[in-house]
């Protein structure tokens, strides 16, 4: 058994296709997977759970001590996981709700989005939180300016377009992030500095109450020398063999 002594920490990062523009570099997406990815490594004791949404949201990994493998299931985060488009907040609100099962621990949900179009039907979810003493902290990624959204086509890259053939340019938006935050006691951080992230992550989680808690780890070896002991053994015996032979050639010579 080990114990560690943290909090349970889920992550629900907006995968809609707002997130491919590139006025953060490399993208929106890129830069929020590079904050997740570096946070992680510095988890010791905290179980971590990944939600992606868009049109819907979507459970990456439930809550667990499993770093390695969150390590790999970020790497297969892309725009396309979710086919249904749209920024659905709400739904990613209701089942991070769900992943928490442990009522002593210390709860915390960090949104990681450009906030762009956002549907205003959260209030209830997140009053759903609030009850459960889950605090949200959300992390808006873009700019002001904003920029163009890249769609492949193809080889090539081509920009989405409104009706009137004009291309659509995708702006940081903070209003319904700062809101969400608020309702819950959190906080909120507008960046394009993955150090800045990670230090608003690590002291938000700071100020939480730690619970004990055990975990059972199990070893599991594998062996992987029998070929090389049998391919020993085999050899060993080819020179007792020889060694024998050797020896009773030299005798019938003595005899000689």
């Amino acid at each position: 058994l080990i114990k560690r002594e943290g909090v349970d920490i889920v992550f629900a990062l907006d995968i809609s296709r707002s997130m491919l523009v590139e006025d953060v570099a490399p993208s929106r997406l890129l830069k929020s997977i590079q904050i997740l990815s570096k946070t992680i490594d510095e988890l010791v004791s905290d179980r971590l759970g990944l939600i992606v949404y868009a049109g819907q949201a979507y459970p990456l990994m439930p809550l667990s001590f499993d770093y390695s493998m969150a390590k790999l299931l970020i790497k297969t985060i892309d725009t396309d996981l979710i086919s249904s488009q749209g920024t659905d907040i709400s739904s990613a609100i209701l089942l991070a709700d769900s992943f928490f099962d442990d009522e002593e621990r210390s709860k915390m949900l960090f949104i990681i989005s450009d906030g762009e179009d956002h549907e205003g039907n959260y209030k209830i979810e997140v009053d759903g939180l609030s009850q459960n003493d889950i605090v949200i902290c959300s992390i808006n990624v873009g700019t002001d300016a904003g920029g163009p959204i890249p769609i492949k086509s193809g080889n090539n890259v081509i920009y989405k377009k409104n009706k009137e053939g004009d291309v659509v340019i995708s702006k940081a938006n903070s209003k319904t992030l700062k809101s969400i935050a608020s309702s819950t006691n959190g906080r909120f951080i507008k960046t394009k500095e993955t150090n800045e992230a990670i230090d608003f992550i690590f002291n938000n989680v700071k100020g939480l109450d730690k619970t004990l808690q055990e975990e059972e780890v199990y070893s599991d070896y594998e062996d992987q020398f029998q070929w090389f002991l049998v391919f020993a053994l085999f050899f060993i015996l080819i020179d007792l063999i020889l060694t024998q032979k050797k020896i009773n050639f030299m005798r019938e010579i003595i005899k000689k």
